[in-house]
């Protein structure tokens, strides 16, 4: 797949040079289907269940037999925690201790974001600036980022090449920016954010995680050995 160009501006919004990013990051081809399949796992890995309630071995009451089994010509019963008791246990319903995690394979959830990443691209919403460190927190300094970028008052993702707190403190006080690490590159983040600027150094530390990504499963494929094919069993079936 063929590398794309990326120009790199500097805080004026002028040209300061241009970047080769592959095109296994920014020159995929959309595939809602996967981006979807990993989207629904991720918040459903966030959800936390609240909603409780109490059985019939949880509710008060119900120690001992409303009636007689016999002789009141009324329906037996033997408790009256019964779920079809008002005020017995709940039967199906929601429990605290469900677990609603999902499990994801690495290589698609990094394939899906890099499909985002690719169709912002595509849309010209993504932007590298040379360097997008403060020596202290500057908000005015950050706005004429988003500014020069020409992305003030879109939503705005911006990721900076580690959790730097003049960095962050920078961006965080401006509507509909937020900043991250590029360390913490989320999918949900980038589907909540039409737009994103990267920092020189954060997206060369994002390709260098899909180089060594790619890497690692190419060698880690060719030291597998193959497993010996099993014998045919023999056959010990009698003759009638």
């Amino acid at each position: 797949m063929e590398a794309i160009t990326v120009d790199i501006m500097n805080k004026e919004g002028k040209k300061a040079g241009t970047m080769s990013v592959p095109g296994a990051l920014f020159g995929l081809p959309s595939n809602d289907v996967l981006v979807y399949q990993v989207y629904t796992v991720k918040r459903s890995n966030q959800r936390r269940p609240y909603a409780h309630t109490k059985d019939r071995s949880e509710v008060r009451g119900g120690g001992r037999k409303p009636w007689r089994q016999k002789g009141t010509g009324r329906a037996r019963h033997g408790s009256r925690r019964s779920p079809i008791w008002v005020g017995g246990g709940i039967t199906f319903g929601p429990r605290n201790e469900r677990n609603f995690t999902k499990k994801i394979n690495t290589k698609m959830n990094r394939k899906a974001i890099a499909t985002v990443l690719s169709a912002k691209a595509r849309d010209n919403a993504v932007v590298v600036f040379d360097s997008l460190s403060f020596e202290k927190p500057n908000t005015k300094g950050a706005i004429s980022f988003l500014d020069a970028a020409q992305k003030r008052g879109q939503s705005v993702l911006v990721f900076g090449s580690q959790d730097d707190e003049h960095f962050v403190k920078s961006f965080r006080n401006i509507e509909r920016a937020t900043p991250r690490s590029i360390q913490r590159v989320s999918l949900i983040d980038l589907l909540n954010h039409k737009n994103c600027i990267f920092s020189k150094n954060a997206l060369e530390l994002l390709i260098t995680q899909y180089a060594n990504t790619n890497e690692h499963t190419t060698k880690s494929r060719q030291g597998v050995k193959e497993r010996p094919v099993a014998k045919e069993a023999k056959n010990t079936a009698k003759k009638v």
